[in-house]
């Protein structure tokens, strides 16, 4: 039998790209109470390779961060065979208007844009119900 060189991860995988590493550790310490792995870049060209590497379950990415925002990440993710489908969550700090948040959903090359847009909040309440479905985990149920 011949080893094909992917790994097999046996917990979801969340890779959060943004640029206050506060996020990261936020969103993190929360999602390791549901047994999902955090991965961790700066800005969108390193949030890039390491999609590309990593294969992670879903992205959350920043909207606005220096060296590229979402549609930039957005456009990069979906023209790489490995990441053209890979749900996308934008979250961001300020408001997005209604023009952005539809260029930001829009179909890029026949892939989905970003599959949900939020406000950063403490309240992950809807982040994570999103999360749910792409990563499988009961948001009443702690894993142990």
């Amino acid at each position: 039998m011949q080893s094909t060189g992917a790994e097999i991860h046996q917990r979801p995988r969340v890779l959060v790209i943004d640029d206050d590493p506060a996020i990261q550790e936020f969103l993190s310490s929360r999602l390791a109470k549901y047994g999902i792995d955090t991965l961790y870049a700066a800005d969108a060209v390193h949030g890039f390779r390491m999609a590309c590497r990593e294969h992670p379950s879903v992205i959350i990415t920043d909207n606005f961060m220096p060296d590229g925002d979402a549609q930039y990440l957005l456009h990069r993710l979906r023209s790489a065979p490995a990441t053209e489908s890979i749900p996308v969550f934008i979250i961001s700090g300020r408001d997005i208007d209604e023009v952005t948040q539809q260029t930001l959903r829009r179909e890029i090359g026949g892939h989905p844009g970003a599959a949900r847009i939020f406000k950063k909040s403490f309240d992950t309440e809807e982040l994570f119900g999103a999360l749910k479905k792409f990563c499988a985990f009961e948001i009443g149920q702690l894993a142990n």
